[in-house]
């Protein structure tokens, strides 16, 4: 993101309208970690016509990094829902335990594995990691192969690396739980909102577990269409999960729950058509009264960082 916006800006003729997105790492950790390279940001949000973002809490940290905001709009990201689940839950089986994503510090995926094998001292798990390793994320893989070795002492694992989208959706629906670990990284890195796999997750009617990081408190509710821990602590994720294993006769109803509100509210081809009226807008012009509409009176959401606003331009 840093190193591209600048070149997108000089690259386009003025007549074009840009259209830019920002999250994740992008908006909440490169600010704090090149604090020098601020200026591209500035640069970008002068030149772009439009910004957009997956939720309220991204948005309102773009515009404190200096984005006007009659320039920056909220266009949820969803998922394609599926079918309701086929599998039925059988209490003979083991439980089925998903942990997947980048091993990064953000993704929490060390913690989800030590909850697991805590759990497996009492309860008979498989659990399914789905995986895999990037450019500056040695230290945090290195947390996973550790707590890989305790996990396999006493519960079945099996490693599968990242996959298509297709066989992923499949390997979702052979799933009894969804073990998340989501939190604000040590160098800042948090998700856009709310992660993409909790969605995905909940479409399949997976029993959710996870941190009650960003958004995710306010699109699922703790003991209704998931399971929430009190805090960020590994100790809090335990009992969120032992929470969830205690509940089991719940969990038809909860996967419901949880499908239902992405159904309502985060079925792709439903945000696909408001992205569509986003460029015919841009086309149109009509971007800037249409975003001042939408940002009146919304409540203020918590910034996982707390940075200060960078000036837009000398003593303002």
């Amino acid at each position: 993101f840093l190193d591209h916006a600048a070149r997108w800006c000089s690259a386009l003729p003025a007549a074009v309208p840009l259209v830019a997105s920002g999250y994740g790492f992008d908006i909440f950790a490169a600010p704090i970690r090149f604090p020098a390279r601020r200026h591209s940001y500035l640069e970008l949000f002068r030149r772009c016509r439009l910004l957009w973002s997956p939720s309220p809490l991204t948005d309102e940290a773009i515009c404190r990094l200096g984005c006007p905001e009659d320039k920056s709009r909220v266009l949820r990201l969803g998922v394609p829902p599926g079918s309701p689940r086929e599998r039925p839950w059988s209490p003979a089986e083991p439980i089925r335990v998903l942990i997947a994503g980048r091993y990064q510090g953000k993704k929490g995926i060390a913690d989800c594995l030590q909850v697991a094998t805590r759990e497996a001292r009492n309860s008979k798990l498989e659990v399914t990691l789905i995986g895999w390793s990037q450019r500056g994320g040695e230290a945090e893989a290195a947390a996973v192969e550790a707590e890989v070795v305790e996990l396999s002492r006493v519960a079945t694992v099996r490693r599968l690396p990242r996959l298509d989208y297709q066989r992923f959706a499949a390997e979702l629906r052979s799933q009894d739980i969804y073990l998340g670990g989501h939190r604000v990284a040590a160098d800042g890195d948090a998700e856009g909102g709310y992660p993409i796999i909790v969605l995905e997750a909940a479409a399949a009617e997976l029993v959710i577990v996870t941190r009650p990081h960003g958004e995710i408190p306010s699109i699922l509710r703790d003991g209704v269409d998931c399971f929430l821990s009190l805090d960020d602590s590994v100790d809090a994720l335990s009992g969120a999960f032992r929470s969830a294993i205690e509940a089991r006769a719940r969990w038809p109803a909860i996967g419901r729950s949880a499908r239902n509100i992405v159904v309502a509210k985060f079925d792709a081809s439903t945000l696909g058509v408001q992205f569509a009226a986003l460029f015919q807008e841009v086309a149109s012009g009509r971007t800037s009264d249409s975003a001042r509409n939408q940002k009146a009176d919304r409540p203020k959401t918590e910034d996982p960082n707390q940075k200060p606003r960078l000036k837009t331009s000398e003593g303002s």
